[in-house]
């Protein structure tokens, strides 16, 4: 049986843990990044908000070669009621990237095993963590800070004896679109309208990721390609219907489950947790690999867990609130949720600079609550203006449900 030490041990080497695996040596720590799985193409996160791509400048790792800045300027949103569609740019011209999720894995992975002090172990799965030493096959490891990378299912989260909090939410089924023209090509689409957001974006020069998000709660005909065609078909923009209708036919389509779990625990001393093994949301807004980059440069930077917890957990509940509640703006039906979603959009459309606060909530360079509140406040005076006040008591009863625990755990300096 081996045992050997390191400083700094991190579980899973996908996008987070290879950056947090980064910026640790970058600071002079002695890091061995571990990972069970060979890079491969799965269903998971292909966008950068622009705070992830300046993490990654100041960390001195340059972006793949295939990743994509002009593809990432901000999200136009494509309203149910085939009104004209409305463009969210990210503020002072900044941009962020894209980029297929198994090749951005492959080449972070290359720039960790390039650093001096990092260590790369590839093919290792981590069964179990006791204390400071975790176990893989007949081998130990210890080392002073053990960091949680290891996404949804992490066995460091387990270890910590934490409850697994996930909640199902709905799938997501994706297909790829090769050879095809977006109608504003550089920003995301996001078309409403079908029984769940459609969100579009290039990937790489030749290709589009259409994705799909289906009810968890539909019948078994969604699964069927016909139906996810006669269900989503008309909510995308005209010129990628028969790319779109080809593709679901094939049934080349990848499936994922879309989950959340709010950001609550973030480990203990010596064994801390990043990414989505801290907590994550719908991808809606593609915020996951953002959160979870700047994760890992908080945990580089803090001099104690407890630095590292509150700074995050502070920073967590604003963009939290903004997909749960852009998910559940774009999904429900009630009048009451369609007078909001009307007066949003009129907002968005009149008011450039609550296009702004939008935008920098969900890219991650805001995550004030009350910065959300103003938000959530403003659209609920349009919606009480077109429609009345009736039943947007729901709406404030979720509002009240996910931020009151969380002031009453951390107190108001957590606004």
């Amino acid at each position: 049986m081996g045992l050997d030490r390191t400083d700094v041990a991190v579980i899973g080497a996908g996008p987070v843990g290879c950056v947090a695996a980064i910026a640790l040596a970058r600071r002079g720590a002695r890091v061995t990044l571990l990972e069970a799985n060979p890079v491969g193409k799965r269903l998971a996160g292909e966008w950068l908000h622009p705070a992830a791509v300046d993490l990654l400048r100041d960390l001195d790792v340059p972006l793949p070669p295939t990743a994509r800045r002009e593809s990432a300027q901000g999200f136009i949103v494509f309203p149910e009621d085939g009104s004209e569609p409305i463009e969210l740019p990210y503020p002072d011209g900044r941009s962020g990237v894209t980029c297929e999720h198994h090749v951005l894995v492959g080449w972070l992975r290359y720039v960790a095993g390039t650093l001096p002090g990092l260590e790369v172990r590839a093919g290792v799965q981590v069964t179990h963590i006791d204390e400071q030493t975790l176990h893989y096959g007949q081998n130990q490891l210890t080392a002073p800070l053990i960091v949680g990378a290891d996404g949804r299912g992490s066995v460091a989260r387990r270890s910590l004896g934490l409850a697994d909090r996930r909640e199902a939410v709905s799938m997501m089924a994706s297909v790829r679109l090769t050879d095809v023209h977006l109608p504003y090509e550089g920003f995301g689409h996001v078309c409403l309208g079908a029984p769940g957001p459609v969100v579009i974006t290039r990937i790489a020069p030749d290709a589009v990721r259409v994705c799909l998000d289906v009810p968890s709660t539909g019948d078994a005909d969604f699964r069927k390609p016909q139906t996810l065609i006669h269900r989503y078909e008309s909510a995308l923009p005209a010129s990628l219907r028969p790319a779109f209708r080809a593709a679901i036919s094939t049934n080349k389509i990848e499936w994922a489950a879309n989950q959340r779990r709010s950001r609550r625990h973030f480990g203990r001393p010596g064994l801390t947790l990043v990414g989505d093994a801290a907590g994550h949301c719908h991808p809606l807004t593609a915020t996951g690999m953002t959160t979870g980059f700047l994760d890992a440069e908080q945990l580089a930077k803090s001099h104690s867990f407890k630095q590292y917890r509150k700074h995050r957990q502070a920073r967590s509940l604003g963009p939290e609130l903004l997909v749960e509640g852009l998910y559940r703006l774009f999904t429900r039906t009630d009048p009451a949720s369609r007078a909001l979603r009307q007066s949003v959009y009129s907002t968005w459309r009149r008011n450039a600079a609550e296009c702004t606060r939008t935008m920098r909530l969900l890219s991650g360079d805001d995550v004030g609550l009350l910065s959300f509140g103003r938000s959530f406040l403003m659209a609920v005076g349009g919606a009480t203006s077109l429609r009345g006040s009736a039943g947007l008591a729901s709406w404030f009863g979720w509002l009240g449900k996910s931020v009151f625990p969380r002031v009453a755990r951390h107190g108001v300096s957590f606004l």
